[in-house]
């Protein structure tokens, strides 16, 4: 035993004596241009090793280079393939013995690597990953032991390197620079710490984005498993394309990849950006040939701080208060061209918001949808309104600036099938419940049909098509309004005393063409009726002007105006009209009351939003016939009242002349008639009998 210690001990100094003597004789540094001469024979490559070549023996295998540059694939410039300013690997003598490789700490620093594609397609590094063909094996040959049992490595460390890749074909280049990395002592199956930190650039547009990631990395052997406990990830964009010019993210995880089993498993994610957070997990399975993932999401922002982190305006909202809460919680599944979100919950401010979304063929998407929102005051979101009254100026720059298209192409391409339900809305101060609107695309077509369960004790119903004809998008327009109250409708909406009550009935088709409101209004056709049953008409200029016309009438002054006025009653309204090239054509406008009788004629111009009316009011005598049904006749001449002027303030005015014309109508026609009876004799005597009445029958055709 003494003997085979002794010898076992004379044989590993001789070892060492033998390692010492060959790094104390021999300077590698005289291998330069063999080993540049080898890497050139087998790569096609130049080796250029500018530094100089050190070894240590014992106990580490240790190499240390000074500047060394690889040199780049014909085609694609001078510059180095892969250059290093200094290298150190140092591995362990003795547990190679038992074909374990213990690595000690692998340092480079400055690295470079420099990737790129030229206009072909062609890669700088695709020549030094050719496969050899492999050798033919013999039938009787015995499988080979591996040559290692176990990889150890000491830890890695990459000092400020830099990366850079080209583009030719798409004309792009990205560079990565600084770049650390720090690993520590790495064993398969166990758990190393990784430090990473970069700095990315790109040159159009504009951007430089600094990462930086810790985390816990554990790979198995076959490199088939990855993972990566406690990871965090920060990311810090300034550029251009950044909304806010300056934009940080931060992302917490654990991930599992098992490349084998093609599983991918992400959770406790927990990302912050723009003043908003995501928390969830995620699965993933066919990660490689046909991915699909699943998981549980949670979106929380306060709008308003995510809009100014990104830079964005936040609106102008009549409630200041509105846009600070949002909140949407779903469970996701997705893969290579769908995507659905179901048990969907949301929040915004005081409106919950519940449904499942579903979307198919991203290159032309097809939707479909079903959505619920228990309450909300849509007032609160619309734009504030200006204190300040519009000039004149503005309404004519309004006018002659050029008009916007609206999107009517676009939409009746999309492919939709879902549905909207609104317990309760507010809109303009109108107040809706039972709200629904479904939505039907094919990609020619959209229809939209939305419904009002509860308007004002009545309902609302509308069918709305978009299409295209040619290169004209179309748009058709069918409504119904039923037993809705107008007098609480019309107060809601004006916010003060409606100057129309009653129980409200309107039919209405209309339909034009065209990209812009007013290719539509230009093309618009159709027909409308509008009935008031059982209401009063509160209207100040008419009513004013037709106590005026009746004191005309009696010879007797103007009364002065007055706001109160008493209401006029009715039994009936009636407004029936059709509508050709944006033009409304009167066919019957008829107010029908035991006091009055008002008829009415003219054209309302939708495009150049004029109106040219004329009113006939009657005064009503109401007596009793024969048969002892009651009539009404007129009991004074009429009051004619011309509107004329915008729509959006017309002018009123008593049509004298023609009130006079009226006036003195017997008169003239008493007149004509003595005139034509004289005429007549004359004719008789001097022409004969009869020829005057048949002149005057001949002349009157």
């Amino acid at each position: 035993m003494k003997y085979l210690l002794y010898s076992l001990i004379g044989i590993v100094l001789v070892v060492v004596v033998g390692l010492a003597t060959v790094v104390l004789l021999v300077d590698p540094n005289t291998f330069r241009d063999e080993i540049a001469s080898q890497v050139e024979e087998k790569t096609g490559r130049k080796l250029m090793i500018e530094g100089d070549i050190k070894l240590s023996v014992f106990p580490w295998i240790g190499l240390e280079l000074g500047q060394v540059a690889l040199g780049n694939a014909p085609g694609f410039g001078p510059e180095p393939f892969a250059r290093l300013e200094g290298a150190e690997i140092r591995v362990k003598l003795l547990p190679l013995l038992s074909k374990r490789l213990e690595v000690k700490r692998i340092v480079l620093d400055g690295l470079r690597l420099s990737l790129a594609k030229d206009t072909r397609g062609r890669t700088n590094w695709q020549d030094l990953t050719r496969k050899e063909k492999p050798a033919q094996k013999k039938s009787e040959e015995s499988p080979k032991e591996p040559a290692l049992t176990e990889l150890v490595i000491g830890g890695l460390t990459v000092k400020d390197g830099v990366l850079l890749w080209e583009d030719r074909q798409a004309g792009k280049s990205v560079r990565v620079e600084h770049l650390n990395i720090n690993l520590d002592q790495f064993r398969f199956g166990e758990p190393v710490d990784l430090d990473l930190g970069f700095v990315l650039r790109l040159e159009d547009p504009a951007l430089k984005q600094t990462v930086s990631l810790t985390t816990a990395m554990l790979v198995d052997e076959g490199l088939k498993r990855f993972e990566f406990r406690k990871l965090k990830l920060q990311s810090r964009a300034e550029g251009e394309i950044v909304p806010s010019g300056r934009l940080a993210v931060k992302l917490g995880s654990n991930i599992v990849m098992d490349l084998e089993r093609q599983t991918l498993s992400v959770n406790d994610l927990e990302a912050q950006a723009a003043d908003a957070s995501l928390q969830g997990q995620l699965k993933g399975t066919s990660i490689i040939d046909q991915p699909h993932f699943s998981g549980q999401l949670k979106l929380q922002l306060n709008p308003r701080k995510t809009m100014a982190s990104l830079d964005i305006r936040p609106p102008e909202t009549a409630d200041a208060d509105v846009l600070k809460l949002a909140e949407l919680e779903f469970n996701l599944a997705a893969g290579a061209d769908t995507l659905s979100l179901q048990n969907l919950q949301g929040v915004l401010d005081d409106t919950h918001v519940a449904g499942q979304l579903r979307m198919s063929s991203f290159a032309r998407p097809k939707i479909g949808f079903k959505m619920k929102i228990d309450t909300i005051d849509m007032d609160r979101y619309l734009p504030k309104p200006s204190q300040t009254p519009k000039s004149k100026t503005a309404e004519t720059k309004k006018k002659t600036s050029k008009e916007k298209p609206l999107p009517l192409g676009r939409l009746a391409s999309l492919h939709l099938d879902g549905s909207l339900m609104i317990e309760s809305l507010e809109l303009k101060h109108l107040k809706m419940e039972g709200v629904r609107i479904i939505a039907l695309g094919n990609g020619r077509e959209l229809t939209l049909k939305p419904e009002i369960k509860r308007f004002y004790r009545g309902n609302y119903l509308s069918t709305i098509r978009i299409g295209t004809s040619g290169r004209q998008p179309i748009l058709h327009i069918e409504s119904k309004l039923q037993q809705v109250a107008l007098g609480p409708m019309l107060q809601d909406y004006l916010g003060k005393s409606p100057p129309l009550e009653g129980t409200a009935f309107m039919d209405m088709g209309l339909a034009g063409k065209g990209e812009t409101i007013t290719s539509i209004k230009r093309t618009l056709h159709g027909n409308m009726a509008f009935h008031v049953k059982d209401g009063s008409l509160t209207n100040v200029e008419i009513l004013t002007l037709i106590k005026q016309g009746e004191a005309w009438w009696k010879g007797e002054p103007a009364p002065p105006s007055s706001k109160q006025i008493e209401k006029l009653r009715f039994v009936g309204l009636d407004f029936q009209a059709s509508v050709q090239n944006g033009i409304v054509h009167t066919d019957r406008f008829l107010i029908d009351s035991r006091k009055l009788r008002v008829e009415g004629t003219g054209e309302i111009d939708l495009v150049q939003e004029q109106l040219d009316y004329s009113i006939r009011v009657l005064r009503m005598r109401h007596e009793t016939d024969k048969s002892g049904q009651e009539i009404a006749k007129a009991r004074k001449l009429p009051i004619i009242i011309d509107i004329t002027g915008p729509l959006a303030q017309p002018k009123y005015m008593l049509d004298v002349a023609a009130m006079a014309q009226a006036r003195f109508q017997k008169q003239i026609e008493k007149k004509k008639a003595k005139i034509e009876k004289k005429v007549i004799e004359k004719l008789d005597k001097k022409l004969g009998p009869g020829i005057g009445e048949a002149l005057k029958g001949l002349l009157s055709r």
